[in-house]
């Protein structure tokens, strides 16, 4: 196997990886474990929350809130991985239909777009995540900000 293979085969793995995180996220019924996709010590840096994430059961808690308050299909634009790293550009949409920090549920059909970028372990699960989105601009389509531009 040349060098080149090898960097294809690690950006397949990488680029799988990623892809299979984002479709099981929101996936329809229970939230799956992630046991599969993530690192027992995984590490989530998201700035809406004001320390970060640590260890895989409380990454499955914060998902398992964006799942029960929205019905949201992700779909990745950009998707670029090299070694143990991948980034991801992708687009969120979803229908407000539970309580989110605080907001009871609209019905509202929102979207937002980010940027995530990935670091996976030998084993091949993502080891650490740095989430980048539209929070500002979720809260306003959920109304969240009306009271304040009064």
């Amino acid at each position: 196997m040349t060098d080149l293979d090898a960097v294809r085969q690690d950006r397949g793995t990488a680029e799988d990886t990623v892809r299979r995180f984002f479709s099981t996220l929101t996936a329809p019924g229970e939230p799956p474990p992630l046991n599969d996709l993530l690192d027992e010590d995984a590490h989530s840096h998201d700035p809406m929350n004001p320390q970060d994430t640590i260890g895989l059961d409380n990454v499955r808690a914060e998902h398992r809130m964006w799942h029960a308050a929205f019905d949201a299909a992700f779909a990745v634009e950009d998707l670029l991985a090299r070694g143990d790293r991948a980034c991801a550009r992708w687009t969120w949409r979803a229908t407000h239909t539970g309580e989110f920090l605080g907001i009871a549920p609209t019905g509202r059909r929102v979207a937002m777009t980010g940027t995530t970028f990935f670091r996976l372990g030998a084993d091949g699960k993502i080891t650490e995540l740095w989430w980048q989105h539209d929070q500002l601009g979720l809260m306003e389509q959920l109304g969240a900000l009306d009271e304040l531009e009064q």
